[in-house]
């Protein structure tokens, strides 16, 4: 589902504003208001980091390629569903 969205594009071509893999990705759930700051990581890499998210887990997918402003209604695994806000993206 979410390669229905993808871009193709080569790293000087991607905006700094954009989600890419070890992106620092600060996003609020706009139905609770919490804001989360996360790495967006490779499974091999999230050893030893807390405020790590996986590229394979769902949310880790969701989130690769929006850009600051960018809202995205995410389903839950029960079934609701959540709306998640790019609010920063920093590079490592």
């Amino acid at each position: 589902m979410e390669l229905a969205r993808a871009q193709v594009l080569g790293n000087d071509e991607i905006p700094d504003d954009v989600v890419q893999m070890n992106s620092r990705v600060t996003f609020e759930v706009t139905e609770t208001g919490k804001t989360f700051e996360r790495m967006l990581c490779y499974p091999h890499q999230m050893e030893g980091r807390d405020n790590a998210i996986s590229i394979v887990a769902p949310i880790g997918q969701a989130l690769l390629g929006l850009r600051v402003g960018q809202t995205i209604d995410w389903r839950l695994p029960d079934g609701k569903h959540s709306h998640v806000k790019i609010v920063q993206v920093t590079h490592a």
